[in-house]
């Protein structure tokens, strides 16, 4: 191991990292075939107010991230009202409003404006062996997903209209 990976925090950041890239590299594609990389990304983020919830009522952080994540997401879908040339703009919409109740929250509320930065990205030198855990039942789950649903991934990526027609099921 070289020099600055003799540190074990150093050597989880790099699993963890190395995790992450799985997982990244797997679903990336699929979301970008799909166009939804506004979306993906958006929906990480909006998960702010649910971090700094969980951080100001001591519960768990992945809780609170997948929670609001998931309002996020659910309300996306139900503004855009399935049109997708209504989705960009709903998910803006949600972004522009998650953001800003997660600022009012870290500020106003809790008054963590110190914790905002670690809140929104976390820190690599903290990674415990429970998050490599997390991390590598992500990874296993983000493989197994792409392996189970790639017909229909490449037949609604590369040629939506056609898809049902050749038995892919959205």
């Amino acid at each position: 191991m070289p020099a600055p990976f003799d540190q074990p925090y150093l050597q989880r950041a790099l699993v963890e990292i190395t995790l992450l890239a799985v997982v990244a590299g797997v679903l990336g594609t699929w979301i970008v075939l799909r166009q939804m990389s506004f979306f993906a990304h958006a929906v990480g983020t909006a998960a702010f107010p649910g971090l700094v919830l969980a951080d100001g009522l001591a519960f768990p952080a992945l809780i609170g991230a997948f929670g609001m994540a998931a309002v996020v997401a659910i309300a996306v879908s139900v503004i855009a009202g399935g049109r997708d040339e209504r989705r960009d703009s709903a998910t803006a919409l949600m972004l522009v409003g998650a953001i800003a109740a997660g600022v009012i929250l870290a500020s106003d509320v809790f008054h963590s404006q110190g914790n905002v930065d670690q809140l929104l990205f976390g820190s690599l030198l903290v990674v415990g062996p429970a998050d490599l855990r997390f991390g590598a039942a992500v990874a296993v789950l983000a493989v197994l997903a792409a392996a189970m649903a790639r017909r229909s991934w490449l037949l609604h990526g590369f040629d939506p209209p056609s898809a049902r027609s050749l038995g892919g099921r959205s």
